[in-house]
């Protein structure tokens, strides 16, 4: 395979990316998005967490353009905003798993761990 030679855009791109999706919570509620368009309601009842805490992540993931949101009445349908976050997201969800720091095989396999 011939080595890519990234622009200081491309990696400055990247990492906004990355650092954006670099929270667990962030990546679930990426995932979600992935299947399509859903109400903020309805994220909430996927998620186990209070509203303020999904519309912290959910207003992070905006402000980065990562998702699109459009209100429709009383309610604020979201969509991820663009197509490489579901490719990415396949990507993962298709890889072999990287073992976390300090992790052995086996227990990165079923207990996560420190991914700093």
């Amino acid at each position: 395979m011939a080595m890519m030679q990234p622009t200081e855009l491309d990696i400055r791109r990247a990492a906004g990316l990355f650092k954006v999706l670099g929270h667990p919570e962030r990546i679930r509620i990426a995932f979600r998005l992935a299947a399509g368009r859903l109400t903020q309601h309805e994220l909430l009842e996927d998620l186990p967490w209070a509203q303020s805490t999904l519309a912290r992540h959910v207003g992070l993931m905006r402000e980065r353009g990562l998702i699109d949101a459009t209100r429709h009445g009383n309610e604020v349908h979201l969509r991820l905003a663009d197509d490489l976050v579901p490719q990415l997201l396949e990507l993962i969800h298709n890889h072999p798993p990287v073992l976390p720091v300090g992790a052995s095989a086996p227990a990165a396999a079923v207990m996560g761990g420190d991914y700093s």
